[in-house]
């Protein structure tokens, strides 16, 4: 009677079973059985090879497999079982969110999935649909960049592993604009060395750099960068 098979390649509804050839055998069947090794079913009969690629199969599953070896004058006894359980198919991901976002670039994070792998992510100029693949990474991090400025973008993610999740959520996000120039300054509080330059808010600014002259307007020189407040 056959030994015991082995597996290989094994996937989410795909494996492949392998053993080793009996003397005197010309063919094989192939049986299985869902769960535990018991009583089979024949899934191959006259198989001339020492392998076969079983398909067909649910994920994370246990399945147990033994071998029949025959020839013309008959059968052998039923072989060694032994069992193997197909790959865990990954969950569907959730929605991406999004950190350090620009003009141009920003950083899209996501959580990990149990039983992945690596992860494929897909952009979509605008608001959520099909998008197109962008990457496959193994990290739950991908920087973006060469975006355009003012763009919605949306994301969505794909798990991989022994088989491939379900698309995962989507989500959006819109990267900044170049603010518009701000307008004239006003002042307060002028005294013989000092004053207060106030200015109106721009949408889309985070901070401010200030210049001045002396004299009439003209090309004027950084006194302050990154200012936050409006004054």
């Amino acid at each position: 009677a056959p030994a015991a098979p082995t597996f290989a390649s094994v996937a989410c509804t795909t494996l492949t079973v392998n053993w080793t050839a009996v003397s005197g055998a010309v063919n094989y069947d192939v049986y299985r059985r869902t769960g535990a090794c018991g009583a089979g079913a024949v899934i191959a009969s006259n198989v001339a090879a020492v392998t076969y690629n079983d398909s067909g199969l649910t994920a994370n599953t246990q399945y147990s497999y033994y071998i029949v070896a025959k020839n013309t004058c008959g059968s052998s006894a039923n072989g060694t079982c032994a069992s193997q359980t197909t790959a865990l198919q990954p969950a569907a991901p959730a929605a991406p969110t999004y950190a350090s976002v620009s003009c141009t670039t920003f950083t899209v994070n996501w959580s990990a999935v149990s039983g992945a792998t690596s992860y494929d992510l897909y952009r979509r100029t605008g608001a959520c649909g099909a998008g197109t693949f962008l990457a496959n990474t193994a990290a739950v991090t991908y920087n973006d960049s060469g975006l355009a400025q003012n763009t919605q973008y949306s994301y969505y993610l794909i798990a991989k592993g022994g088989c491939d999740s379900a698309q995962g959520s989507c989500s959006s996000t819109t990267t900044l604009t170049t603010p518009a120039a701000p307008a004239a300054p006003t002042f307060a509080a002028v005294g013989c060395t000092t004053l207060t330059v106030n200015w109106t808010a721009v949408a889309g600014a985070v901070n401010y750099d200030v210049y001045r002259r002396t004299g009439a307007c003209g090309a004027g020189t950084a006194i302050a960068s990154n200012v936050a407040a409006v004054t």
